[in-house]
């Protein structure tokens, strides 16, 4: 297994150490991986000025930049790219050499004197001879901070940024303020918001330019949401699993966001499980459903270890649709959980292996639904143009794979009136639920009841 292990030292890389390779902002990549060795031909003119960044797999490292007029065909791929979409990346190491990179760049002369700096003689730092003064490389501490209130979690929108993601509310550490109080004042500033019960959780380097981000999880405490419209263009609470993208694992808001839903999830778990023995207690059932696709991939396993009730869970109607569908073309809708899931996958591949199958998973379905139920009438300019992938596939069958989404029929048709077949679960569920009954024994007293 290789492995990097960060160090220093002071002498010149030479051509049997590995050599990771920037140019101006992105990773020149290697052939195989992302480190090259020192007798590449990248390096034919002579290994250029390079900085210790320690060892991987035994071979020392060292990191340098090459100028963007000598590449010619090699591939250069954005440190934010290969830090949010390639998950092979080595994220740590690439983080750090482009710290110690642009340290070493940037405190090439004293910011005190003016006078050219060397080496430190014992440690990663550049030194001033005149004002016997290290400077060490730079780190700026930010505080980056999941909210939850109730079973929900707050994402929002950076207005700067033009990925797509919904990510946490962020910020630098001033002066003279701990880290609490920095979670504090960039709450209330980008959202107006109060929170309590702050409490650590990781950290993580991030080198744009010299981060160390220390995450956080806090509780809602009170306030109602108030954007700083320059740097938020949209925040929401959101489920566990019905969120909008959100950065990948291999960024500390990405862990956060997978860590609270985590926490989430098991509270939900164990208070699903005792609400259904309350329940079972008081009212003794021959059948429990649970009508969620997103809580019977979670809970289920739960519930049936828990009881020798039958348990009846949901998954999207794919079978049936498969067999209504005309053109082959069908149109999946769910929560963002439900279209992410393997078995999801598993149910295409079995019974629509001959289909084409969109799919979208759109977080603001299930509100709309929840409030249509409460009188507000469901925003049709928004989810017509969520439906718009379904209407460039010319889908005729649309599965509705979220117990919510029947409330919003009437206004799905009206996005597509050239779907021929909408199929949901309610049929497979009575149908499975009539045959436990039947075994039960009990269907006929049910149906005098």
């Amino acid at each position: 297994m290789t492995q990097w292990i960060p160090g220093w030292t002071t002498r010149r890389p030479e051509k049997t150490d590995l050599i990771l390779a920037l140019s101006g902002s992105g990773v020149v990549k290697a052939e195989n991986g992302w480190l090259h060795s020192g007798d590449s031909d990248l390096f034919e003119g002579g290994l250029p000025e390079s900085v210790s960044l320690g060892s991987y797999d035994g071979r020392d490292l060292f990191v340098t930049e090459l100028p963007e007029s000598g590449l010619g065909d090699q591939e250069v791929i954005p440190l934010r790219d290969a830090l949010l979409m390639l998950s092979d990346a080595p994220a740590d190491m690439l983080s750090t050499g482009f710290q110690v990179w642009q340290w070493w760049r940037d405190h090439r002369y004293c910011g005190r004197c003016g006078q050219e700096t060397g080496f430190h003689p014992r440690e990663r730092a550049k030194w001033c001879d005149p004002c016997g003064l290290p400077w060490y490389p730079r780190l700026a501490p930010c505080v980056i901070v999941v909210i939850r209130r109730e079973d929900r979690f707050l994402l929002a929108k950076s207005s700067r940024v033009k990925r797509h993601f919904y990510s946490l509310i962020a910020g630098f550490v001033e002066p003279g303020e701990s880290l609490e109080g920095a979670v504090h004042r960039e709450v209330k500033e980008e959202t107006g918001l109060d929170v309590t019960n702050i409490r650590y959780h990781a950290s993580q380097p991030w080198p744009f330019p010299h981060q160390l981000m220390v995450g956080f999880f806090a509780d809602y405490a009170g306030g109602e949401l108030v954007l700083q419209e320059d740097e938020l263009a949209d925040a929401d609470w959101f489920l566990p699993g019905d969120t909008p993208p959100v950065p990948p694992e291999t960024t500390i808001s990405g862990r956060l966001i997978r860590a609270m839903e985590n926490e989430i999830s098991r509270g939900g778990i164990d208070r699903c499980c005792a609400l259904i023995n309350s329940a079972l207690a008081l009212y003794p059932s021959d059948v429990i459903v649970v009508a969620c696709n997103t809580a019977s991939t979670v809970v289920l396993p739960h519930l049936r270890a828990m009881t020798k009730v039958p348990v009846v869970g949901v998954v999207p109607a794919i079978k049936p649709a498969a067999a209504k569908t005309i053109n082959r073309r069908l149109g999946l809708l769910a929560t963002p959980a439900t279209v992410r899931r393997p078995y999801l996958d598993r149910l295409v591949e079995e019974f629509a292996g001959d289909c084409r199958v969109e799919r979208i998973g759109h977080p603001g379905l299930v509100r709309w639904a929840e409030d249509l139920v409460s009188g507000i009438e469901v925003p049709f300019e928004e989810l017509n143009e969520a439906m718009k992938p379904f209407r460039e596939a010319d889908v005729d069958t649309v599965v509705l794979g979220c117990t919510h989404y029947p409330l919003l029929l009437e206004s799905l048709k009206q996005s597509l009136p050239s779907v021929r077949f909408w199929v949901d679960s309610g049929e497979a569920i009575a149908r499975r639920v009539a045959w436990l009954l039947d075994q039960a024994g009990q269907r006929a007293l049910a149906e005098g009841q």
